[in-house]
């Protein structure tokens, strides 16, 4: 007997036009009896109307007049749907969430369609909602499923899935359009496999898992013991499968052999090795045949968490090489490069993309080669780790090690570098994440991240309200005050005409007071902790291009690098503050209380100063800033002329020594009082001689602060 199938519609009805070209043939053994719309120009009745069959228009208006519940209308839709005898009702563009009540009054399956992957954007506008994120860079596919209908929104049974990439060019109707037919093919296929009877089958797959972080290993082996796949595992990851009632085979069972030396020798075996290399070749099939082995289609591998122990204080060297995995880098190595045959997944983060690709039956090359170089990206990164660190054990340099190699991951592609004819891209080791969140605005370029990076350090230098505004990779304001708003006003006064298309980070989370502060400035970036509703909402609509920035804390990473043409430097980063215990007073007068916190805010704004670096600073503010010129007294004169009046009574800072005494006397012109500076020089005396004649206070730190 021919199924019976009953489509509900509440809109054009394309997926009901879908449904009705495949129905009766080869590909839907099934037939449209009846049609439902709560909508009387819905246009899927005409398509109906317009096939031969039968249509129901049944309004929840005149329910709603009467006073009664939702559930009573559905109780009587129920009732009135099962006039066409169905074998499985199918929501395709049903506008109405169906309570209990429908579902208790139908003895039939009942399917529904939803634009978005299983436990994404439930509800409404799921592609323009996957759209904002992948604008986000949060994702980069979305996809369609059908599943049983359950009381719970979006929450039933998956019957079949896609996935839907996301393309960096496309708009709301581009991705729309995709999405829709998607649906029209997958909503096909899915009615014919709940109508059609199951097939007996044995297993014929096999997956091989072993992971050190088991996060979703339950769920990701269920879904694969769904799709057929017989569970190969062993150690802690045979157990956390077998708790959860999952069939699993044993390592041990194909290999003859048990896990040896404490668990270090596990998977290590050509019945294992031989299953993941063997290419899909007639010849290499009957060989595994010939020596009993079966072949592997999936593993599911991560390694020891060596990087996560050699950071831990006071972990010995015997602890650390514990945590060097080598059966894993093995598993991943073997599938990654046979990845033609063997799917490789690498990252728990993957698993449900790998689910709705396996049920979409849409595993193909380019998603295999994508997982493979992802795993060997994961080795690269992991033996460079392990190099790193034992490295760092030859005596020699306890803060850089012998040999360093360095890998990175590329994580957004960006739309152009420094300039638009060339090509960037952001690289970060992999497993890390990044250290800002984009919560709104255009997408970050290239300048705006270098510039966010100089931007950060300097707010973290402070415990009270910082406000830090560069420029070209420069403070043009720097300021620290009682109030995030009193500290912009400082900052923004040191050089407002530069200020114009800035970068500002804060160390305090951003409030609309301070948004409403900001006035009409153009500003590029806007980073700090976090930020207040009404600043996103204020934010969204008065600069609605900035990009709001929300930092994740953690420790900076110890080294720098620069590249160059032959090579790259590497340095440790400077981590110096201020240590007033270390100053020397070298002038006749010394500086008064006030002048030596000025000179301890002027030196940490130097720090962070391109060379030849010179900061004009009254209390917490600078006023005047040099910055990159070749010579320093040219810095010195630039830090005056900016600042103008404000250099009366001002303290300057030079991040080096000053080799003449021109820039102290080009200062003292100025209206400068009081000089920090590294001393060093051969002519210190002069330079000392010149600031005694002058009446300025000097003091030396030792310490020089160059950043080229």
């Amino acid at each position: 007997m021919t199924p019976r199938i009953v489509v509900f519609v509440s809109g054009n009805g394309s997926n009901l036009q879908a449904i009705l070209d495949a129905a009766g043939t080869d590909r839907l053994p099934g037939e449209v009896v009846g049609v439902v719309s709560n909508r009387r120009k819905a246009f899927g009745l005409v398509r109906a109307e317009r096939a031969g069959v039968d249509t129901l228009y049944f309004p929840l208006a005149p329910f709603k007049k009467r006073g009664e519940t939702r559930a009573a209308y559905d109780t009587a839709l129920a009732a009135a749907v099962a006039r066409f005898q169905p074998d499985l009702i199918v929501l395709a563009g049903w506008m109405h969430i169906l309570s209990p009540a429908f579902l208790e009054g139908i003895d039939c399956p009942v399917l529904n369609l939803h634009p978005a992957l299983p436990g994404a954007f439930p509800g409404t506008r799921a592609i323009e909602r996957a759209l904002q994120a992948a604008q986000a860079g949060t994702i980069d596919h979305t996809g369609v499923m059908v599943h049983h209908v359950v009381p719970e929104v979006d929450a039933g049974p998956v019957v079949a899935t896609r996935v839907v990439p996301i393309q960096p060019d496309d708009t709301l109707d581009s991705l729309t359009e995709r999405v829709h037919a998607t649906e029209h093919s997958l909503l096909v296929d899915a009615i014919a496999k709940t109508l059609r009877p199951p097939v007996e089958t044995t297993m014929t797959r096999r997956a091989l898992l072993s992971v050190w972080d088991k996060t979703g290993l339950v769920d990701f082996g269920t879904k694969l013991h769904s799709l057929g796949f017989e569970l190969l595992a062993s150690g802690g990851t045979a157990r956390k499968l077998r708790e959860a009632d999952l069939p699993v085979l044993d390592v041990s069972e194909i290999t003859g052999h048990p896990e040896i030396l404490g668990g270090r020798v596990k998977t290590l075996h050509p019945a294992v090795h031989g299953g993941l290399l063997a290419r899909g070749t007639d010849a290499h099939l009957a060989e595994l045949e010939a020596n009993g082995i079966t072949p592997i289609d999936i593993v599911v591998c991560n390694l020891y968490p060596f990087e996560a122990t050699v950071s831990k204080e006071g972990v010995t060297v015997p602890q650390a090489v514990e945590e060097i995995d080598i059966g894993g880098v093995t598993l991943l190595r073997a599938a990654a490069k046979n990845f033609e045959r063997v799917l490789i997944v690498s990252d728990p983060g993957d698993y449900d993309s790998v689910v709705a690709h396996l049920e979409g039956d849409t595993i193909d090359a380019p998603l295999r080669q994508k997982l493979a170089v992802k795993a060997f990206t994961r080795t690269a990164a992991y033996d460079t780790a392990i190099a790193n660190w034992m490295g760092s054990l030859d005596g020699q340099d306890d803060a850089l090690p012998a040999i360093l190699t360095l890998v990175g991951e590329r994580t957004e592609t960006l739309r152009y570098g420094e300039n638009p004819h060339q090509v960037a891209a952001v690289y970060r080791a992999p497993g890390t994440k990044p250290r800002f969140d984009k919560l709104q605005g255009k997408a970050i370029s290239y300048n705006n991240l270098v510039d966010l990076d100089s931007a950060w350090s300097m707010p973290a230098e402070f415990d009270a309200p910082c406000v830090a505004i560069i420029k070209h990779n420069n403070p043009c304001g720097l300021a620290v005050s009682d109030t995030l708003v009193g500290a912009f006003e400082k900052a923004l006064a040191s050089d407002p005409i530069s200020a114009f298309g800035s970068v500002i980070a804060v160390n305090r989370p951003v409030d609309g007071a301070f948004v409403r502060a900001l006035g009409k400035l153009f500003v590029e970036v806007i980073a700090a902790p976090a930020f207040t509703e009404e600043a996103r909402e204020l934010l969204a609509k008065r600069k609605k291009n900035c990009r709001v920035m929300v930092r994740r804390y953690g420790a900076p990473h110890p080294w720098r690098v620069r590249h160059l043409d032959d090579g790259f430097v590497v340095q440790t980063a400077d981590s110096v503050g201020v240590d007033r215990s270390t100053w020397t007073v070298a002038t006749e007068r010394a500086p008064t209380d006030a002048e030596l916190d000025a000179l301890a805010f002027a030196w940490i704004a130097a720090k962070h100063t391109r060379s030849n670096a010179i900061i004009f600073g009254q209390g917490t503010a600078t006023v005047g800033i040099g910055a990159g010129q070749m010579s320093r007294v040219d810095s010195v004169k630039l830090a005056a002329w900016r600042a103008g009046d404000k250099s009366k009574g001002a303290v300057m800072a030079s991040d080096a020594f000053f080799p003449f005494p021109d820039g102290i006397e080009a200062a003292a012109e100025a209206g400068v009082t009081a000089v920090i500076q590294p001393g060093g020089s051969i002519r210190d005396n002069v330079v000392i001689e010149a600031a005694n004649k002058l009446g300025l206070a000097m003091v030396f730190t030792g310490t020089r602060h160059f950043k080229h």
